[in-house]
């Protein structure tokens, strides 16, 4: 039979660990350190990514290579609908425009056929070449897209028996292809993960370097409870950064929000807890402050490259139907 623990043993216990909660958050509001890491950080990641990055790239330049005119100007108007590029070379003589992306003169070129009075007899006819700069893929792949369905759309018009018929191309859950709402919604984790790990980090160490640390031991609380009740604050403060990030991608960025919205809510405080527990461990090997602030790098590296790996397999989508299928 187990033995039953006395409701006054807990009810001591709760009292230890909201006095310690409450002397924690008092400690709290006078360092400005950990309150730069709680207000500073998130305000300068949401306002960097959600405004400073942009993945759709514009006036990517280009060059048109081909001595026949018809062919040229159909290319330039394939290119103009698409909205991404900027003619830097037109009608330019045949190689120059793959010259013009080796000089770093353009990031793409349209080198055209020539046209059918042109061709040598008895050889295959030639097809165009498109040469690209692929020294930043991410620079020049959403413009080749681009100007891949405006072709095709083309080719379906120009060859349909039909003169209205078109492609369609359907953008679901980000419309307008905003770069804001693919990267905002991956920084409510980022965000408290920072943070959490951070403030964790600094929690045993600080008090260690006061000597408080001990002198709280000595007293009837023991570790558990001094564990719980400094950590309890920054779970709190973990759940409003969570809460706050996404009320800011909505009102900034018009970011739209659906599905089970109090369940990332509600696991957000787990989720600040496990960053606070690691970040108290890193605080417990720590010999000082500033050691503490660097060994929490180690963790966040490759929490990062995870979460940059899933958002390219396309693990996370946003969008008016759906606000985010998590990664798994």
């Amino acid at each position: 039979m187990k033995p039953r623990i006395p409701g006054w043993a807990v009810e001591r216990r709760l009292r230890r660990i909201m006095a310690i909660a409450r002397i924690e958050t008092l400690q709290l509001a006078r360092d400005r350190v950990a309150i730069s890491l709680i207000a500073l950080v998130p305000a300068v990641q949401i306002v960097l990514f959600g405004y400073a990055v942009n993945l759709d790239p514009k006036n990517v330049s280009i060059a048109i290579a081909g001595s026949d005119g018809s062919s040229v100007e159909r290319a330039a108007r394939i290119v103009g609908e698409t909205g991404y590029f900027t003619i830097v070379g037109k009608a330019l003589p045949s190689g120059a425009a793959g010259r013009m992306v080796v000089a770093g003169q353009a990031l793409v070129g349209i080198e055209l056929p020539p046209s059918p009075d042109e061709e040598e007899p008895r050889r295959a006819p030639n097809r165009a070449r498109v040469v690209v700069d692929a020294t930043d893929p991410g620079a020049v792949r959403s413009a080749l897209a681009a100007l891949e369905t405006a072709y095709w759309r083309k080719r379906a018009t120009t060859f349909s028996l039909d003169d209205g018929a078109a492609i369609d191309v359907d953008w679901l859950y980000n419309p307008e292809r905003r770069t804001a709402w693919t990267i905002v919604p991956g920084l409510v984790g980022v965000i408290v993960m920072i943070s959490m790990l951070m403030l964790g980090a600094l929690t045993l160490v600080r008090e260690r370097e006061r000597g408080s640390w001990e002198s709280l031991l000595a007293t009837p609380v023991d570790a558990l409870d001094a564990l719980i009740g400094k950590l309890s604050p920054y779970v709190v403060i973990g759940a409003a950064q969570g809460a706050m990030v996404v009320g800011l991608a909505q009102l900034l960025f018009g970011l739209p929000v659906s599905g089970g919205i109090w369940a990332l809510l509600g696991a957000t405080p787990l989720y600040a807890a496990a960053n606070l527990l690691l970040g108290f461990a890193f605080s417990a090997l720590a010999e000082s402050q500033m050691q503490a602030m660097r060994e929490p790098y180690s963790s966040i590296s490759p929490q990062c490259c995870c979460r940059v790996s899933c958002s390219h397999s396309g693990g996370c989508r946003v969008g008016p139907e759906r606000s985010a299928k998590c990664c798994r």
